[in-house]
């Protein structure tokens, strides 16, 4: 069932971000629902799990948006595997932790890809317009991730991809909602 689960969860992500419009207050960011994903598999999944996540992730962001495709791929990767080896020690249970992991990921993907695009000449656009667009986008990463991670843990639990025993062991010892497989 974890399989089902994070198709389910790439799947909704996907709408979700492609059917919710920018929001101008936040310098036109969009609300960064695949990341989310990206980032609840990274913390809470196995190797195999997390890299099918990203990849996938990555991929349907740059199809939804007008992204060239393959350009924010290495950008998740870079961010999932910074987090990676913190993990065990950020107590991802917690709801301002989830903000911060989300906000952090979002702006720097976000930079990332602003500055990739600007080098290529994808887009000509001033620096400012890009700082304002990534500080949105943490913003918004700040609240889709505290809800993607609630959501994803629930799935899983419900699924049976993580057993109650497994839930209060990782709880102790690492601070996530689920195990780290």
């Amino acid at each position: 069932m974890r399989w089902v689960t994070l198709f389910f969860m790439l799947l909704l992500a996907a709408v979700l971000q492609s059917a919710v419009p920018p929001v101008l207050v936040l310098g036109g960011a969009k609300l960064p629902f695949l990341l989310s994903v990206a980032l609840y598999y990274t913390f809470t999944h196995e190797m195999d799990a997390m890299v099918v996540a990203i990849v996938t992730a990555a991929v349907a962001q740059d199809a939804l948006g007008l992204v060239p495709m393959g350009f924010s791929l290495p950008l998740f990767f870079l961010v999932s595997m910074s987090f990676l080896s913190a993990r065990h020690s950020l107590q991802a249970d917690e709801f301002l932790t989830r903000m911060m992991i989300g906000g952090i990921a979002g702006f720097a993907v976000t930079l990332g890809l602003f500055l990739a695009l600007v080098w290529t000449g994808a887009v000509h656009m001033d620096m400012g317009h890009g700082l304002a667009r990534a500080l949105g986008t943490a913003v918004a990463a700040s609240l889709t991730t505290p809800l993607i991670f609630g959501l994803a843990g629930w799935l899983d639990r419900v699924a049976g991809n993580v057993l109650p025993e497994q839930m209060i062991e990782a709880k102790g010892r690492h601070g996530l909602d689920g195990p780290v497989r």
